[in-house]
């Protein structure tokens, strides 16, 4: 690999964040050469979208604790609800993007005894929450105290499921992109209008795995018209998934809020 070790180092270091589009990627990278290897540990990192389960998560605390590696991560999706998982996401202080469960979000927002440093997720915007529901009032506790701090910040939203009715919308001034779940035409009704008053709000994303591959019937119609910034996107077979379309925002690609909108009939 004479040729890349060739080239100046801003070209690397350009590569390096714009050529990571998944974990396996990175890694293989960072075997190109020794020279780039020096520049795309560190740099590639933070657009490069990490998937951490219960499996990985052992070796993954490890790397962004005694390796230092934490501050370089700035897309995490981590499915897990233990401790150490808390502790490695608290190790990722320059995230911009993170998909979590509520366990690891109250970790973040409830320091312990022993943080001394304070709130220091100031660059995270990019929130998903896995199991939103009965979450927001615990959120709200005095406990919490970094809560509000995060949500102000906060100008993407996804919800896995659909709001829960202790969510205080206004906590989210900066809100622009919201995505949830669709579940019924009620129940959609009801989210819209609790969000529609953001003043920042551009696109309400509602996902479903409940369609046909037909033509918009006059109920579909109608459930677009409550809000010109509704969207549907279309889960299930032969479409992007939820991983996929959420590493959009760090690709570059389709995303909840990009993907094409196809006119499909709602059930």
């Amino acid at each position: 690999m004479a040729y890349i070790d060739s080239l100046p180092t801003e070209l690397l270091l350009k590569i390096a964040s714009y050529g990571c589009s998944s974990q396996k990627m990175y890694l293989s990278l960072v075997l190109v050469s020794k020279r780039y290897y020096a520049v795309a540990k560190y740099y590639g990192l933070r657009n490069t979208p990490i998937r951490i389960s219960s499996h990985s998560l052992r070796s993954f605390y490890e790397f962004v604790t005694t390796h230092g590696m934490g501050k370089y991560v700035g897309y995490l999706w981590i499915n897990s609800t233990s401790a150490l998982c808390s502790q490695a996401v608290k190790a990722c202080t320059n995230l911009v993007c993170l998909a979590c469960s509520k366990v690891v979000l109250y970790s973040l927002c409830a320091p312990l005894p022993t943080d001394h440093d304070g709130f220091q997720h100031t660059k995270l915007t990019e929130l998903t929450i896995f199991d939103n529901w009965e979450s927001w009032h615990t959120l709200q506790q005095p406990s919490h105290i970094y809560a509000l701090q995060l949500f102000r910040q906060i100008t993407h939203l996804r919800l896995h499921g659909f709001i829960s009715s202790f969510l205080q919308v206004d906590m989210f001034p900066a809100l622009t992109h919201y995505s949830c779940s669709y579940q019924n035409a009620d129940l959609m009704a009801d989210q819209v209008a609790s969000v529609a008053s953001l003043p920042r709000l551009q696109s309400i994303a509602i996902t479903t795995y409940y369609w046909k591959n037909e033509p918009m019937d006059a109920r579909t119609e109608s459930l677009l018209l409550m809000d010109k910034r509704i969207k549907f996107v279309f889960l299930g077979p032969n479409e992007l998934g939820e991983f996929t379309l959420w590493c959009g925002r760090a690709r570059k690609t389709a995303c909840f809020w990009t993907v094409e909108a196809k006119p499909r009939k709602v059930l």
